[in-house]
């Protein structure tokens, strides 16, 4: 798939840009809190459908929704991996939140204890629905719509998607995945969904890979209470 130009440079980047923005602004101008993690969605998903990034694409064909689930789900079992591993070997769990890990292990917070039928909770659908569409599909327009390409230079909008440049695509798999407290397996996480746009050319392909993470990783926390994964 390759870009259409519409419109101004000027007027992509803010479509790609503004929602992301919008994300981490109020991330850290707003107290961590259910009700916060609801505004910060629907603000962020308000910004998005009034810049709409996908007029520079394509329409959604499902032709790689098949595939792009299937990297969606193997992205998740990456990312619950090492804490599955380290409850049964603690040495693993010790050089995975020393090393691969930002910050000390997360304590018990809002989102602990979710299981049953209080998955049904307006809060929790809130956030099963914000982390698993706003911000999944914001991100993939950010990442791999605008900062891959941006870092190869040019008018972003022509840079064609299955255009592979090592350099760049290190460096937006590294950044995705700095901008995670699991940082090493968002790094990884960042390969995928980079990988699957450089194959198939279609930001919705990423996009459908990482709303299936992000969805999995949220019926997770609540079936099983891993409220720590939405820390």
């Amino acid at each position: 798939m390759r870009s259409v130009s519409i419109g101004r440079p000027d007027e992509a980047t803010v479509a790609h840009v503004a929602p992301f923005a919008v994300w981490i602004v109020l991330m850290l101008v707003l107290p961590k809190s259910a009700w916060s993690y609801g505004l910060r969605s629907g603000a962020t998903l308000l910004v998005l459908l009034m810049t709409r990034p996908w007029r520079w694409y394509g329409r959604f064909r499902g032709k790689y929704a098949v595939r792009a689930c299937l990297l969606g789900v193997l992205v998740f079992l990456v990312w619950v991996c090492p804490e599955w591993l380290g409850a049964r070997f603690p040495a693993v769990a010790r050089f995975y939140e020393t090393f691969l890990v930002f910050g000390a292990k997360g304590s018990a917070n809002e989102w602990s204890g979710y299981h049953g039928v209080s998955a049904i909770a307006p809060r929790v659908l809130i956030r099963l629905m914000g982390s698993g569409f706003v911000i999944a599909v914001t991100e993939e327009f950010f990442w791999r719509g605008f900062v891959y390409r941006w870092i190869q230079g040019g008018n972003f909008t022509e840079v064609d998607p299955g255009r592979f440049m090592f350099p760049a695509f290190v460096l937006t798999a590294l950044f995705f995945g700095l901008e995670h407290r699991r940082w090493f397996v968002g790094v990884l996480a960042g390969v995928v969904y980079g990988l699957l746009l450089v194959r198939t050319r279609d930001i919705w392909s990423s996009c459908v890979a990482h709303v299936t993470t992000n969805v999995l990783l949220g019926l997770y926390v609540v079936i099983g209470s891993h409220g720590e994964f939405w820390d």
